[in-house]
């Protein structure tokens, strides 16, 4: 409304009332968008088409052109389409957006009066129909290559919807016979146009069917493997598994059948047996053989060395042929004790610590020897071994004892083992056990003495012992005196030091005074070991000479 002053007052009975509208349409400042920026074929999504003049401000009853399509969505035999364009007001303009039967992308442009309506057209990525996938195009690339595992066929499929769109990021479903592989499993994934290169290998010659699936549809192509005709193969037999003795003469009777892929005997053909290091032809045989008219030959083996040993054959291509183990084992007949290992040596004697002997037997070739019985004895029942008396060798050739005591000393042990021409192999070790100074006691003897005489003269007896057990243990000891107030070292002599090493687990030692009063002996022990011992006291009650009749006798 306008209304005109005059003097600060209204200078007309009513006011003028003006409408003022928006301005031509801008594109610059118009908008095109979809509720679905990656929809699929064949949908629908709404535009929402929002129309502006150059000052941004709504622009109303306009009736805009129908959209114009392009790029490759908007190809195909069903073309995307747009309903008509409803006015929603404040500038806004709806349309129902049908698109047609091509992937791709598709460019949608607004027009209004024949002229582009924005700046920049809509881009939607628009998706073939995953769920109506099928494999179309399978056909064989690469055929009749050689049933040998490494050489390939391949094959090629494109997956695509009902209306031809590749589909990418697919699954495909390999289903393959019995002796055919793919090198990228039985699942392989189709690439951006819907292709997918399948490389398949076999050890099995002839024809096979091969069925890829997805989305429950199917397709078969049929591929071709030949065999290798280049050169025969050679299978290898031994006689038996029971092992022959490693001596030079007890020996395995190997043969080899030559035949060729098809599985013809080859006459005639040269053998060559692989033997490894510590396998060898009887008597210095050859091990280029010949084989008979019926395709075999025949090579015996022996060995010194005991083991079990992979041999193979080959023939014409030299590819070796299945691998058979031959196991030669050590000669219970020159049985031999070849070592007594101490384990934990210089173990403590509790009783409860054990050390382990490993006893070990060879034969006259230093094979371990397995299942021999072995006899260890000690110097002293003292020594308690398990098992007490024999132990069989184990897949190391050793037997295992265990020993324990509560002695500390130095064992002698003795193995024997029995050869088969009743002589007896022996060997001896040595075995020490220590004390367990860990766990010593330290204690003294007598703890109290009453009334000992302080002549100067009279003197008092103590025994200070560090044991474990009944093993002594060796360390040092020192003492700490307590005497009576005012009394020196000048007063009373302790004899013949205040400290010492223990010898044989005790000390003894002389205590004289001529002052009387009571005297605390605090005696102090640390063992060789470094672990130091609760201390241990002695109180000896020093009374005048006057009062006694003579030498308290000690206990």
């Amino acid at each position: 409304r306008v209304m005109p002053l005059f003097n600060g007052q209204p200078a007309a009975t009513e006011a003028a009332q003006l409408t003022v509208i928006a301005g031509e349409m801008s594109s610059a400042n118009s908008t095109l968008v979809a509720d679905n920026k990656a929809p699929t074929v064949k949908m629908t999504t709404e535009l929402t088409f929002t129309v502006k003049d150059a000052y941004g401000n709504p622009v109303t009853g306009l009736k805009p052109d129908a959209p114009v399509f392009s790029g490759a969505a908007s190809t195909g035999s069903e073309r995307p389409s747009a309903g008509n364009w409803t006015e929603k007001g404040n500038g806004v303009y709806v349309a129902t957006l049908t698109l047609g039967s091509a992937a791709g992308q598709l460019s949608v442009m607004p027009r209004v009066n024949g002229q582009n309506a924005v700046a920049q057209p809509l881009v939607l990525n628009v998706a073939g129909d995953a769920s109506k996938a099928e494999i179309r195009d399978m056909t064989v690339k690469v055929n009749n290559q050689l049933a040998n595992g490494q050489s390939a066929n391949q094959i090629t499929l494109t997956v695509v919807d009902s209306y031809g769109n590749p589909l990418q990021g697919q699954e495909v479903t390999l289903t393959l016979p019995q002796g055919v592989t793919s090198k990228t499993g039985n699942t392989v994934t189709t690439n951006a146009a819907g292709k997918v290169d399948i490389e398949l290998m076999s050890t099995v010659a002839g024809e096979h069917s091969i069925t890829a699936s997805v989305n429950n549809a199917q397709k078969t192509v049929t591929v071709k493997f030949k065999a290798d005709f280049s050169t025969g193969q050679a299978t290898l037999e031994v006689d038996g598994s029971t092992p022959k003795v490693a001596n030079d003469n007890d020996a395995f009777t190997l043969t080899a059948t030559v035949k060729d892929q098809y599985g013809n005997l080859l006459p005639g053909a040269v053998v060559v047996f692989n033997l490894p290091r510590g396998v060898k032809p009887l008597a210095d045989g050859n091990i280029m053989v010949n084989a008979d008219k019926e395709g075999k030959a025949e090579l015996k083996v022996v060995s010194v060395t005991a083991g079990t040993y992979e041999i193979t054959a080959s023939a014409g291509n030299d590819q070796p042929s299945n691998a058979q183990s031959v196991t030669f084992v050590a000669d219970k007949t020159t049985a031999t004790i070849s070592s007594i290992e101490v384990i934990g040596n210089r173990a403590v004697a509790d009783g409860k610590t054990k050390q382990t002997y490993k006893v070990t037997v060879t034969d006259a070739n230093n094979n371990l020897l397995k299942d021999s019985d072995v006899t260890l004895t000690a110097s002293s029942e003292n020594l308690v071994l398990d098992p007490k008396g024999t132990a069989k060798t184990n897949e190391q050739g050793q037997a295992v004892f265990t020993g324990s005591t509560t002695i500390a000393a130095t064992y002698t042990l003795t193995a024997k083992v029995e050869q088969a021409n009743g002589q007896v192999s022996t060997k001896t070790a040595e075995s020490k056990f220590v004390a367990d100074d860990k766990n010593a006691v330290l204690a003294a003897s007598p703890e109290r003495v009453d009334s000992l005489v302080a002549d100067g003269k009279t003197t008092a007896t103590m025994t200070v012992t560090l044991m474990a057990g009944v093993n002594p243990v060796g360390g040092s000891m020192w003492v700490d005196i307590e005497a009576p107030e005012g009394v020196t070292e000048k007063d009373y002599q302790f004899l013949p030091s205040k400290a010492d090493h223990f010898s044989g687990g005790k000390i003894t030692r002389t205590f004289s005074t001529s002052k009387p009063g009571v005297y605390t002996f605090t005696f102090n022990a640390l063992t060789y070991g470094g672990y130091e011992m609760t201390p241990v006291k002695v109180t000896i009650n020093a009374v005048a000479a006057e009062t006694e009749n003579g030498e308290e006798e000690m206990p």
